[in-house]
């Protein structure tokens, strides 16, 4: 499961969580689904770029004419091209070009380079993997507000990459995150919810790990749904319930998409299979 705490052991198969982190080393604890996302987020601000070059100029030969004149707006666009590739225009990809230009752009303070230039430094794509370089670059854009470098600058305190590991800090992050109620208000709703679940950074409290859990849960988030769903089985921050838990567990199974690992599908399809098979079911489920 992505973004993973630390958690007592459970021993049966109903009670096994989905939070420890133990064994697992920094760089596979930052989500694999998480970089899954940063690389999105990339390819969507390439293809949003695409669609906004049209007003922009005429050609992409315009473009490379601004960027090369200073204008760190076509900077950024350019190194996106170069990133994602554009062979309709002669563009071949190449990730040391494309940082090329982000940096450029990102020296002119321009947020959405600095988060691709430090995407850039933590993948390792287009030049030497720097997780320190990544964090300084985080950093810049998410002092001028740009939500995912917050996101991203979160994590790496949360898990010690190329910062000294400081949940607090993390936490710190995340409700700063929380508080805009942006883009990723979803996610970090979990990713809070973890370290209330876990006491890490904040004094542990099943409850408010609970209400947070409810919130992403309904929203959609799969993850949560499977956390607030082993909630409800434990006993944990909510009354006992294995019928809200089976309606939580199949919550989350129908919204898994590409989320999950095939253990961790097989994992919940288990949790779902053995409710059942206890005679529990949703019909008895009222969801506020």
């Amino acid at each position: 499961m992505f973004i993973t705490l630390k958690q007592k052991q459970h021993n049966s198969a109903m009670e096994s969580g989905d939070h420890s982190k133990n064994g697992v080393s920094p760089k596979n604890q930052m989500s694999r689904v998480n970089l899954f996302k940063m690389n999105k987020v990339l390819l969507f601000g390439g293809c949003l770029s695409l669609c906004l070059l049209a007003s922009m100029c005429t050609s992409k030969s315009e473009l490379r004419k601004a960027a090369e004149k200073g204008d760190a707006e076509s900077q950024y666009y350019l190194g996106m091209l170069y990133y994602i590739g554009d062979e309709s225009e002669g563009i071949q990809e190449d990730e040391a070009q494309a940082v090329e230009w982000y940096r450029k752009a990102a020296e002119q303070g321009h947020a959405e380079a600095q988060y691709g230039l430090a995407d850039c430094y933590y993948l390792g794509k287009g030049i030497a993997e720097d997780n320190v370089k990544a964090v300084e670059w985080y950093r810049k854009a998410a002092e001028q507000g740009h939500e995912s470098s917050l996101l991203s600058l979160a994590h790496c305190y949360e898990f010690g990459i190329g910062v000294p590991q400081d949940d607090a800090k993390a936490v710190e992050l995340f409700n700063q995150l929380l508080s805009v109620q942006g883009i990723h208000y979803n996610s970090v709703q979990y990713y809070l919810a973890q370290h209330y679940y876990n006491g890490t950074g904040v004094p542990q409290d099943y409850e408010q790990a609970a209400k947070l859990y409810r919130s992403s849960a309904e929203q959609g988030f799969p993850f949560a749904q499977q956390e607030l769903a082993n909630c409800y089985c434990k006993g944990e921050g909510v009354t006992q319930d294995n019928h809200t838990a089976l309606y939580w567990y199949e919550k989350a199974l129908e919204n898994a998409g590409n989320y999950l690992s095939e253990s961790d599908l097989k994992n919940l399809e288990d949790k779902i299979n053995i409710l059942k098979a206890g005679g529990f079911s949703v019909i008895k489920v009222t969801v506020d």
